[in-house]
């Protein structure tokens, strides 16, 4: 939800900025990874995950506009431009099952993390927080037009984002029991030591939704 304001170039073309909100997220379903096991080294646990993570940004969009025939009653319109998205806050909820028959929820949000089964509280990050505080990418866009009047119309678009950076924070560690854990690593044994077997930890996670965009436009 926000607003945008344009700029015709003429009839046919303009440019404009705006100011979103927007709510983002995705939900994983039942996959598996190895899990360190501190009781026999070599048979590390199987884990099955499931995991729910939300994101809320608010973005600045900068695009250029192209309407094809604008004075018909339906016309085509086009856009492409950027995005500057500045996180207001995160909710990372992990829940998953263990080889040793111990199910765990973590719940990670902009205030700290808590794990529900264990009963100990992790709510201190240090190098930042799991999530980058911005981001950007581009926008791609594509709909038609409805004329109601010749100050106001109804824009109806396809439209299409996709993130160029990086929004995970590799860097970022929880502090347990005084020690310091990667955050995005999750296999550390009870002993303090790091098994690196997390694929997940260096893989680059960056945004992308399709959806439908639909709005008021008025013409001063």
């Amino acid at each position: 939800i926000g607003a945008d304001v344009n700029y015709g170039f003429n009839d046919t073309m303009g440019i404009s900025v705006g100011l979103l909100y927007s709510p983002q997220g995705q939900n994983y379903a039942d996959y598996s990874y190895s899990r360190y096991n501190q009781y026999n080294p070599n048979a590390p646990y199987l884990t099955t995950l499931q995991r729910s993570v939300s994101l809320n940004y608010l973005k600045i969009p900068f695009q250029f506009h192209y309407t094809l025939m604008p004075e018909n009653k339906i016309s085509f319109t086009f856009s492409a431009g950027f995005y500057i998205g500045f996180l207001l806050s995160y909710n990372d909820k992990n829940s998953f099952i263990s080889g040793n028959n111990n199910n765990d929820t973590y719940t990670i949000s902009a205030t700290g993390s808590t794990e529900s089964t264990s009963g100990y509280a992790n709510t201190s990050f240090i190098n930042g927080n799991p999530y980058n505080s911005m981001d950007f990418g581009g926008i791609l866009g594509a709909g038609i037009q409805i004329k109601l009047t010749d100050k106001l119309s109804i824009p109806l678009m396809i439209n299409y984002e996709i993130g160029f950076a990086n929004i995970k924070n590799v860097g970022c560690e929880f502090i347990y029991n005084g020690n310091s854990y990667s955050y995005w690593q999750q296999n550390a044994n009870y002993f303090g030591s790091i098994i690196n077997n997390s694929t997940n930890a260096t893989l680059s996670y960056s945004n992308s939704y399709i959806g439908l965009k639909a709005g008021l436009k008025y013409n001063f």
